[in-house]
């Protein structure tokens, strides 16, 4: 409908009328009073936005012959020449002008905003009554399927296949060579692509793919990128799109579950270890053995002890429980030792400045990473070189260096002293 059809712009448009033609009676009298048939009301503008409306103006050398009718008149402002008033029934008049005027602006934003929940509601009604939500879906749709197209024409990129065993039920498990991260690669030269071979039903004593692979490696070495490349392919491959790979065999999850980073919640009152444990316990309570699991070194925001102690816990917990197709990042040495079913270990490969690669050196020694999965389990992190390349002061690195060495010949000299006791 019109705005002016809508009913209290009808009767503010009313009310603004009858102000307008009190003010010409007002006006006619005035007139009849002074014989002076046309006189019209003056009105002088006093800024941008302001003015003096509805004024009578009078010359002076005719104020005394007109005295009788301007005795109850107010001035209002006067020149050399002439004089303006306003009469007595006057300012009652604009103001209740001005009040009619008001309640019209009123009137009209609200049938403004009428109009425009109307045409909305008209457009934006669910497709396909709604012209505007469907038009909105279909667009979101070309656009998302021209996106996938542009993907699947992308030099390096194939179509995943999906496994079954068979008797029509999906087998859980990726199985993809030389996977690389999506996102990653056009950011970094001579990106260095892995495999990734999970299998739910994998048996590693068999020689079959593990559920279950544990990651370690040097700091900066590339196993959180891995990872992540992981369940980028997952969920790329679920949506329908051509995937990262020279081929590619997958699965359909019924949820991909990550825990990764580090972070506080100060709003809500989460420490980053509580923060960590609390993204775990949503995982471990809501995760099947149709989901992909990802949990990225589990319980560094605590003391070393309690931090491996609960990560050997939610591992053996995922592993024997849940058994869903996990991948484990970890520093603690001691998870490798672990014996579950279905684990497998590998490592980022790197090469240490005496050729070492998974076995020997010290933290403080130079590392090449090769950013290529290896299998095996690493046995330094190297956080010291690490601290090199952040640029810490020499002096802070050399005596971490001689920190960490006593504190592995201590280790070791426990790990003795333990088997001799048992």
């Amino acid at each position: 409908p019109r705005l002016r059809a809508h009913p209290g712009v009808v009767e503010a448009l009313a009310h603004v009328g009858a102000a307008e033609a009190a003010l010409d009676a007002e006006l006619d009298s005035v007139r009849a009073a002074l014989a002076r048939p046309a006189l019209r009301w003056k009105t002088v503008r006093t800024g941008a936005s302001s003015s003096l409306e509805y004024m009578v103006e009078l010359d002076k050398k005719d104020l005394k012959r007109f005295a009788r009718h301007t005795s109850d008149w107010a001035v209002v402002s006067q020149t050399k020449s002439v004089t303006r008033y306003h009469t007595a029934a006057t300012p009652a008049l604009i103001q209740a002008l001005l009040q009619a005027r008001e309640e019209m602006d009123i009137a009209s934003e609200d049938a403004w905003r009428h109009q425009c929940r109307r045409t909305a509601d008209a457009l934006c009604a669910p497709a396909p009554a709604g012209v505007l939500t469907a038009v909105i879906d279909f667009a979101a749709t070309l656009d998302a399927l021209a996106a996938l197209a542009r993907v699947a024409r992308l030099p390096g990129y194939v179509r995943p296949r999906f496994r079954d065993d068979g008797d029509g039920e999906v087998r859980r498990g990726m199985h993809v060579v030389g996977a690389r991260h999506a996102v990653l690669e056009h950011f970094v030269d001579d990106y260095v692509a892995n495999d990734i071979d999970l299998d739910a039903a994998g048996d590693k004593d068999e020689g079959g793919a593990p559920t279950t692979l544990l990651v370690t490696g040097p700091n900066m070495g590339g196993k959180s990128s891995y990872v992540r490349s992981v369940a980028t392919l997952a969920v790329m491959g679920q949506m329908g799109s051509y995937v990262p790979a020279e081929s590619a065999e997958l699965c359909v999850f019924d949820a991909i579950f990550t825990r990764m980073g580090a972070g506080d919640d100060l709003a809500s009152g989460l420490s980053t270890f509580l923060l960590e444990l609390t993204t775990t316990n949503r995982i471990l309570s809501r995760a099947t053995s149709r989901s992909l699991v990802i949990l990225d070194e589990l319980g560094r925001g605590t003391s070393t002890h309690d931090g491996c102690a609960l990560a050997q816990a939610t591992l053996r917990y995922v592993a024997t429980q849940l058994r869903p197709v996990c991948l484990f990042v970890t520093h603690y040495p001691q998870i490798a030792a672990m014996d579950l079913p279905g684990l497998r270990s590998c490592y980022m490969g790197f090469l240490g400045s005496s050729g070492e690669t998974s076995q020997g050196g010290g933290d403080g020694d130079e590392v090449t990473l090769l950013y290529k999965v290896e299998p095996g389990v690493a046995a330094r992190s190297y956080g010291i070189h690490t601290a090199g390349v952040a640029g810490l002061p020499p002096d802070v690195l050399a005596e971490a260096s001689t920190k960490a060495a006593e504190a592995r010949r201590l280790y070791k000299a426990a790990a003795v002293e333990q088997e001799q006791d048992g």
